[in-house]
C-alpha cells in the first residue's frame, strides 16, 4: 500500500511539473523585441528611446503586459484590453499616438493575428488631446515594427 502511495505521489508531481513548464513556455513565447527611436509615455511614466522587450506576464492573463528596457531601469507593467483589426497583421508592431512633441503607446500587435492589445489613455494624454483640440489639431499615429523572438533567442 505504501509503495502505491509513493508511486502515485511521484506520478502526480511529474504531471504538475510538466504542466507548470508548459504554462511558462507558452507565456514566454508571447514577446517581441523592438527598438523605439524616441522618448515615449506609457501610462504616466516616460521611457527613453532604446531597445525594449514586450511580453505577456502570464499565459492565462493576456491583458497584463510588461515592457522592459534592455538597459535596466525602464520597466513598466501595463493593463490592456482587446482590440480587433479587420485583417491579420502582417508584422508585429507598436502603435503610438503623437501629439506635437509627445508619443504615447497606444496599441500592440503580433504578426499573423487580428487581435491586438490596446492601452487606455492616461490623464496626461487626455490633457494633450484637449490642448490639441483647442487649436483644432488631432494626434498622428506612428508605427514602430517589432521583431518576434523565440524564447531561446532572448539569452
Amino acid at each position: 500500500m505504501r509503495k502505491q502511495s509513493v508511486m502515485a505521489l511521484t506520478i502526480l508531481s511529474i504531471i504538475v511539473t510538466v504542466a507548470v513548464k508548459s504554462a511558462n513556455a507558452q507565456s514566454s513565447s508571447h514577446f517581441m523585441k523592438v527598438t523605439i527611436p524616441f522618448e515615449f509615455a506609457v501610462r504616466d511614466k516616460t521611457l527613453p528611446s532604446g531597445e525594449y522587450i514586450v511580453r505577456r506576464t502570464s499565459s492565462d492573463k493576456p491583458e497584463m503586459l510588461l515592457i522592459s528596457s534592455v538597459n535596466p531601469g525602464s520597466d513598466v507593467y501595463i493593463l490592456t484590453k482587446n482590440v480587433r483589426a479587420k485583417t491579420r497583421q502582417s508584422e508585429s508592431k507598436l502603435v503610438f499616438r503623437y501629439y506635437g512633441d509627445q508619443y504615447f503607446l497606444s496599441q500592440i500587435w503580433e504578426a499573423e493575428d487580428n487581435l491586438g492589445r490596446e492601452l487606455s489613455k492616461s490623464r496626461r494624454e487626455r490633457t494633450y488631446e484637449r490642448e490639441m483640440a483647442k487649436v483644432r489639431r488631432k494626434h498622428q499615429l506612428v508605427t514602430v515594427t517589432a521583431h518576434q523572438r523565440r524564447p531561446l533567442e532572448l539569452k
